[in-house]
């Protein structure tokens, strides 16, 4: 099923379908997540103070920079649109009990309350954890080619808090991936981009990677 545009279609057959699907879910839901903060912060705010009202459009504006959006088109339909009801009860199981229960309701207006503490780790979290899956479904097929020795940098990259960790030699071998290069330079950097786009990687760059390394690299 194609599902992301420009035409990008994943092998239902091969590991990485079920993780990208899982990946772009998540990006969805932060999006409608917003889109439902943006809309109980107008509202608090249009029954008070002008003031409010400014401040309610500073938050969204500072929201709408970080993910390089248009202010005033998601603005717009933000509030000529109706919230749809959340399916289900967002309640995490445990073990131990029933689990904690997510009010979405205050979770969608606490990341528009404070944007960049919000967005401060999803590129990281969700991106990265992206390739950290792709890189353990995928051993069998490991070995020293280029493209496996870039993914195989990131994926530590994102499990050291973001950041490449080029240590003890590393790298060992050639880590390229079309024209980006992983060498000893970019040791303590970022592997994503933050809210100002410092970081070797964009949030999609993780998919287009790994359709080039389905294509290419994976045998089954």
């Amino acid at each position: 099923m194609n599902f992301i545009e420009p035409h990008i279609e994943f092998d239902t057959k091969k590991p990485f379908y079920s993780i990208v699907v899982a990946y772009a879910a998540q990006v969805h839901g932060l999006l409608d997540l917003s889109a439902r903060g943006m809309r109980n912060l107008f509202i608090k705010a249009e029954s008070n103070l002008q003031q409010d009202v400014e401040e309610a459009n500073e938050k969204i504006k500072e929201f709408c920079e970080g993910i390089n959006d248009g202010y005033k088109e998601h603005v717009q339909a933000v509030l000529q649109s109706k919230s749809s009801p959340i399916v289900g009860v967002q309640r995490l199981g445990s073990v131990f009990d029933k689990g904690p229960k997510v009010n979405t309701s205050l979770l969608a207006s606490a990341i528009i309350s404070d944007p960049k503490v919000s967005m401060n780790f999803f590129g990281s979290l969700s991106a990265g954890a992206l390739l950290i899956m792709a890189w353990e479904l995928t051993g069998a097929d490991h070995n020293h080619e280029p493209l496996w020795e870039f993914l195989r940098h990131c994926r530590n990259a994102a499990a050291h808090k973001g950041h490449f960790n080029l240590m003890r030699n590393e790298p060992r071998r050639l880590a390229q991936w079309r024209s980006l290069k992983i060498d000893k330079s970019l040791h303590g950097t970022l592997l994503f981009w933050d809210n100002q786009k410092r970081g070797f990687l964009g949030p999609g760059d993780a998919i287009y990677l790994l359709l080039d390394i389905e294509k290419n690299l994976l045998k089954t």
